[in-house]
């Protein structure tokens, strides 16, 4: 994922640099709930890093939108978070025009709702697998 304009040059430039041919897909994360302890592009920097890696990042391809919601808005229909991402890839395909933009929201516990609201990838990882241990207990 792409949390920024600068990371997305970055990007561009090392995927030119290794001799790839095709476009990396990529998504812009957004901290759609304006936590501080969250990744991604604030929400009102989003139209600015798309129209960015639209206009000058030739090896890269906008696939999509992803968030990591708050846990508060996790718990409420709809959740907010959610509607949130929504409304910014309409936002950017009103503004910048091109393919409808993929959405990654929704983890284990409301992939379900996320799927209902148009999410089209989902991350169950715990599901499948368990949860993962605390970093400060994970052995390297």
């Amino acid at each position: 994922t792409i949390d920024s304009a600068a990371k997305a040059h970055k990007m561009n430039e090392a995927w030119a640099n290794a001799g790839h041919k095709h476009r990396l897909n990529v998504f812009v994360q957004v901290n759609t709930s304006g936590e501080e302890n969250k990744g991604g592009v604030e929400k009102d920097d989003v139209v600015q890093v798309a129209r960015s890696i639209r206009e000058s990042c030739s090896g890269l391809n906008l696939l999509g939108l992803m968030t990591i919601g708050s846990v508060e808005g996790s718990h409420k229909r709809p959740n907010p978070d959610f509607l949130a991402l929504v409304r910014l890839r309409d936002q950017i395909k009103a503004e910048l025009g091109g393919d409808e933009l993929e959405l990654s929201m929704g983890m284990s516990d409301d992939f379900e709702h996320a799927l209902e609201l148009g999410s089209t990838n989902v991350r169950v990882g715990s599901s499948i697998f368990g949860s993962r241990m605390p970093k400060s207990t994970a052995a390297l």
